[in-house]
């Protein structure tokens, strides 16, 4: 390439111009159009300038109206008119500077009418300033999205294959997580399909039934092996020694209701009625599960699903294949009857205008009204954008400038396609592509470090077509020097490694570095500022401030941990970004309040209106106002005003007073992060004041509105995007993609060590023709997926390209070792030569290379490349207690150090073994849990040891299983008044409670009968056993929770204990549980909840309420299946941990207790299994020896026993 001369470069055909970050190329177009003016006598309406976005064509629009006139104020002054009339263009002489002046002149005057456009708006000027030759309508409406037209299609798609009389396809409904409208949504919006798009794969007419048919014989296949081999296979998946036998994997829990699935989806003939995990009974799942040194094992039925699941696999895909046939077709039709057009039609109509009958004379008129083009950002152009022009000036000898930088084209999530870029850079002569050489933002030695820097590889964008040409300063660098006195590091461009040396596996978490990386510069931030206080640190004359420097991050998440490090130390910052105001908490706030505002009469809508941070109130402020009848009427009466005022004088008017009566600046402001909550709030009722008067839409339409774009993630329109909360001095925290086009004086990129991940649901890539590929399941998916990695990690090194040159004095950016890090600092500064070799496989080879790194190695890299830059790199090694020392003095706003106390260094020892414990963390080691009430969350839904059972379930024994069931009936017990049992107020409890949890009120007959026989189960001995339904009144307490100091607790020191006391009349063996025990030592505290203690006939009784489902009749809850129940759960273990606190707390407060005058028993109750006609069925009762539980005590005190 060669460099662009502005005064002297022909004004004529196709060219291309390679204009690197900072090098000027706004400044490049402004000289280009003032050629146009004076040399071509053109005037601003016939001077095409095309950019890529409203913003960036307004910012273009006035730099170029400001060139005009500074131009012109030149001309007229007579010591300057001869050099700035040369300045302009070679040929500019011989206008003269009179001429020349007044085609100035003419062109200011007439600017407000300057062709400076979007690529969409022009294409709708072109449609509709020339509509014959277009073919296009005069009254089409213009949309900006097609997320309402895509959400319409993909319905009635839905509606089609999945609610017709038949719909075998509806099988698929529940257990394939990609078959659903959203899923479908998401698909649509990811393959983008056009006309220079290829979606992969692409099925034949006919495949639908010819796949509908293989899986049915599949299907068959895989049922008769299942019916006539259903238990062999069950015994290879129970008892096979080199299964694991892991949670997720092939834990026996897990496998008994797989069995029952399986039963009742080989029962019909309903092929697509899998279920999740299905895909567990596969040879391929077998294999992926074996212990080590074992084989998996071998059954034909295992293949036979397998083959099954790969053709329900591939019917999916041809569904899918079959959607976008379908969106293709309708998406027009749709169009057509609305009479809409959206964005990218305006494109593709005028592409397509172009290439028809009539498209050569509107390519003659187009040019005759545009005779000179200049497309910025030509970068993030497409196959269809490029088109256009090529198609409008091919074969004129008119100028058209096509300006771009390839290193910067990180749009492709918005459609942009850097290849199109290639191909077109490509078909320009060579003696007609350009390049600027010259830097004019950042300085010399920082301009040296980039250069040294991109230079250290051969192909540092990845793809060869993607040079970095050196660059040098064109004017000295910034205006005023940055000087730094004392300076640790003077170097301009730092690289900062994170040191993982004692890390596991030399690897940091993802987690852990971008804490150390947050941290590390939040305290760089804080000591620059403290030293710029004090003179040390200056932009020329002036200190440095908080608003001259900016964090430049990838996304959302790493820019709120950079800004809650900044705010921990008192360093104000705001962030910048094109994240939808939809998006933000308050958003979500703001639709609660809407909808009490529209629902003044709904009581429980006001409360959540009430607890948000909008109105500020706290659970115990809105249960004293619901206490409070008057203050709540009042409350309620000031809604419904705010109602009314919305509906005579409108949104802004309510807003406006509602603001004022409930002192909303002022709450906002006192809570940290105030100004952000605000600003994110005021906008929300920007735009719905907005929306209320450009649609005429009352409360209720406006509310839907707010809903539907609080729930649509997918809109990028400029006017939602987060604005800044404040302008005064803060630190700037911006994505990438928002720091493009800017600069900063001191930039800081803590988190590029991390690459981007690859969409797995679609392979996006291009091929050897550059033609776009969408793949979502074809045969070459796989080798496209290795294409789409390519592609990504050559953005990701586009993107570190954009971050780092943002910079004007210093960069600083962080280099970290994680597992499987694929990342440009990685491929940049860590990768050897075999990595560079080839695009192909160049993720793959890199991560190979990080993983045979090291962390010593890694920092070895650094220092080596920073000592050969000729002080323009610096490294830093980043410590983990370095970071401390930043924490204190904080800053405040106004820059001062605040005066806190000192820190103080931690110099002792923390036992890591003392914690709180509970009965599940010595029955799950290695997946500890916080301890809850009881819910028998981890019970199963049968026993081991016993066949799957097919009795048909009816009554309570048919009642869902898991979790929520548990939680469920142990309310239901907590709030019954045992003493005087209301049958009216249990039924009342069990309607609400069903409509709480979502169960369906059908239940309430079985339920309430099972609580009835609970409550008249005959319990304790002798001639006179009494019934919870007589309890005395405060005779009992529900969900008694209980701490216990613990000494350190050995496991054999529960266990000899066990084994002495052995085998208990009542059925208890000790011993069993004893060999089943295996648990880390612990010491702390033994806490837990017991479902009920309660005293009848004169004892101490502890009861515990069981949800579990063994069986469906009343008999399969009888005393065998009842202990094997509580041998499987370990729940002897649970009542003898809860009997050692219940016994120490009885013996402390009541006087004269013992535990063998005053304990009356255990009492399990599984509750589906009370018989409520004076059976012993559902009760599981034992009274553990006083000694066992003295030896007990004695254990978990840490006392020798006696």
């Amino acid at each position: 390439m060669r460099a662009l001369e502005h005064a002297s470069v022909p004004l004529s055909g196709m060219n291309l111009i390679e204009a690197s970050a900072g090098t000027g190329k706004t400044h490049a177009i402004a000289s280009l159009y003032l050629r146009f003016i004076v040399e071509g006598g053109l005037l601003p309406d016939s001077i095409l300038v095309v950019t890529y976005t409203e913003a960036a064509s307004g910012e273009l629009r006035g730099r170029i109206r400001e060139r005009i006139r500074d131009a012109l104020m030149a001309l007229r002054d007579p010591r300057r008119c001869d050099e700035a009339l040369l300045l302009i263009g070679s040929a500019a002489p011989a206008i003269g500077v009179e001429e020349a002046a007044r085609r100035l002149e003419r062109a200011l005057g007439s600017f407000d009418t300057a062709a400076v456009h979007t690529i969409h708006a022009f294409c709708l000027r072109a449609l509709q300033d020339h509509a014959f030759e277009s073919g296009s309508l005069y009254d089409t409406g213009l949309g900006a999205d097609q997320h309402e037209l895509l959400q319409g299609i993909v319905e009635d798609f839905w509606r089609r294959h999945f609610f017709s009389p038949e719909a075998p396809l509806s099988g698929y409904i529940g257990w394939k997580k990609d078959v659903t409208p959203e899923s479908f949504i998401r698909l649509l919006s990811t393959l983008r399909p056009g006309p220079f798009t290829s979606i992969r794969p692409d099925y034949a007419p006919g495949e639908p039934e010819a796949a509908e048919a293989r899986c049915r014989e599949a299907y068959q296949a895989a049922a008769c092996l299942w019916k006539e081999e259903r238990a062999a296979i069950i015994s290879i998946l129970n008892d096979d020694p080199g299964l694991s036998r892991a949670a997720g994997s092939y834990k026996k829990e897990e496998l008994i209701p797989l069995f029952e699935r399986m039963d009742i989806y080989f029962a019909g003939d309903r092929v697509f009625d899998c279920f999740v995990d299905f895909a567990r009974f596969t040879s391929e799942s077998l294999r992926g599960s074996m212990k080590k040194n074992y084989e998996a094992p071998v059954h034909p039925f295992f293949d036979a699903a397998e083959a099954l699941l790969r053709e329900l696999e591939e019917r999916a895909r041809v569904l899918k294949s079959e959607l976008v046939r379908y969106y293709l077709s309708e998406l027009p039709r749709h169009k057509e009857e609305l009479n809409v057009r959206l964005f990218d039609d305006l494109l593709t109509d005028l592409y397509l205008a172009l290439g028809s009958e009539g498209g050569k004379r509107l390519g003659e008129v187009l040019r005759s009204s545009y005779p000179a083009a200049l497309i910025d950002e030509f970068q993030d152009t497409d196959p269809v954008q490029y088109e256009i022009f090529r198609m409008i000036y091919a074969g004129s000898s008119l100028p058209l400038f096509l300006i771009g930088d390839p290193k910067q084209a990180i749009y492709s999530f918005r459609g942009a396609d850097l290849f199109a870029y290639l191909r077109a850079a490509a078909s320009v002569d060579a003696s007609r592509r350009f390049t600027l050489e010259k830097n004019w933002r950042s300085s010399p030695l920082l301009l040296e470090g980039f250069n040294t820097l991109f230079q250290k590889v051969p192909n540092p964008f990845l793809y060869p077509d993607i040079a970095y040409r050196p660059i040098s300063s064109g004017g000295g660098g910034p205006r005023h020097a940055f000087t730094y006195e004392n300076d640790r590091h003077p170097e301009p461009l730092q690289v900062w490694l994170l040191d993982a040396q004692e890390a596991k596996n030399g690897c940091l978490t993802v987690e852990a570095a971008e804490e150390m990386a947050a941290s590390a510069v939040a305290g760089e931030i804080v000591r620059l500022l403290g030293d710029a206080r004090e003179g040390k640190a200056c932009i020329g004359e002036v200190p440095v401030a908080a608003s001259d420097m900016a964090v430049i991050v990838r996304t959302h998440l790493q820019a709120a941990k950079v800004h809650g490090a900044l705010r921990a130390r008192g360093v104000p910052a705001v962030l910048q970004s094109e994240k939808s105001v939809f998006l933000s908490p308050v958003a979500g706030e703001a639709l609660l309040l809407l909808e009490a505002l529209l629902n003044p009469s709904r009581e429980a809508r006001i409360r959540s209106a009430l607890a948000t941070g909008i109105l500020g109130r706290t659970g115990n402020a809105i249960a004293a106002l619901s206490d409070d009848l008057e203050g709540w009427i009042g409350c309620l009466r000031d809604f419904e005003r705010w109602n009314q005022l919305w509906r005579t004088k409108g949104f802004m008017a309510m807003t406006r007073e509602f603001m004022r009566n409930e002192d909303v600046r002022r709450r906002l402001l006192a809570r940290e992060g105030g100004e952000r909550t605000l600003t994110d709030l005021l906008h929300c009722f920007e735009l719905l004041h907005q929306h209320e008067h450009a649609s005429n839409a009352g409360p209720e339409a406006l509310l839907a509105w707010f809903s539907e774009r609080c729930l649509d993630t997918d809109r990028e329109e400029e006017a939602y995007q987060m604005r800044l909360e404040t302008d005064e001095a803060a630190v700037r925290i911006v994505t990438v993609h928002v720091s493009k086009g800017l600069q900063y004086p001191l930039v800081f990129c803590p988190f590029l060590w991390k690459g981007s991940k690859v969409p797995k649901e679609v392979a996006a890539f291009h091929e050897d023709s550059g033609e776009a590929v969408r793949d979502f399941g074809s045969p070459g998916f796989l080798e496209g997926m290795l294409r789409a990695g390519e592609e990504t990690m050559a953005e990701d090194l586009r993107l570190f390209y954009v971050a780092l040159t943002r910079a004007e004095h210093r960069c600083c950016f962080v280099s970290a070792r994680i597992s499987g890090a694929v990342s440009a600092v990685n491929y940049l500064l860590h990768a050897g030569a075999a990595e560079h070799e080839r695009v192909e496989g160049a993720p793959e080879r890199l991560q190979e290379a990080m993983a045979a790194s090291s962390p010593f190695r890694m920092e070895e890299e650094l220092r080596a490349f920073a000592d050969e830059s000729r002080a323009a790199v610096g490294f830093r090694l980043v410590k983990p207690d370095e970071l401390l020392s930043h924490l204190l003095p904080p800053l405040k706003v106004d820059g001062t150090h605040s005066q806190g106390p000192k820190l103080r260094r931690f110099s002792g020892s923390i036992d890591r073994a003392w914690r709180v414990s509970s009965f599940t963390s010595f029955t799950r080691q290695g997946h500890r849990q916080p301890e809850l009430p009881d819910r028998d969350e981890a019970a199963a839904v049968g026993l081991l040891h016993e066949p799957v059972r097919t009795i048909d379930a009816m009554g309570i024994f048919a009642f869902p299983k898991g979790a929520k069931a548990g939680i469920f009936m142990h309310e239901i017990f907590e709030h019954i008044d045992f003493s005087s049992p209301d049958p009216l107020a249990i039924r009342q409890q069990v309607d609400a409670s069903l409509l709480r949890y979502g169960f369906e009120p059908t239940w309430s007959d079985a339920v309430t009968g099972m609580v009835e026989a609970v409550l008249q189960m005959p319990l304790g001995e002798g001639e006179n056993p009494f019934r919870l339904g007589a309890l005395k009144p405060g005779s009992w307490v529900s969900e008694l929770e209980f701490f216990m100091p613990m000494s350190l607790l050995h496991c054999d020191a529960l266990q000899e204990p066990l084994r002495r006391h052995g085998l208990m009349a009542e059925g208890a063996d000790y011993r069993k549980l004893a060999e089943s025990l295996e648990f880390q030592p612990a010491t702390g505290m033994l806490m837990g909840f017991m479902d009920m203690v309660f005293e009848a006939g004169g004892r101490f009784w502890l009861l515990d309420w069981k949800s579990n489902h063994l069986g469906n009749s009343a008999a399969d809850y009888g005393e065998e299946r009842m202990e094997a129940a509580m041998d499987e759960h370990r729940y002897h273990l649970q009542y003898l941990f809860y009997l050692a606190a219940l016994n120490r707390h009885l013996t402390l407060r009541v006087p004269g207790y013992t535990y063998r005058t005053h304990f009356g028993g255990v009492l399990y109750v599984f509750l589906r299994g009370v018989d409520g006609e004076g059976g012993r069925t559902g009760l599981y009762r034992v009274r553990p020896p006083a000694q066992l539980i003295e030896e007990l005590t004695m254990a978990i005190a840490g006392e020798a026993a006696p």
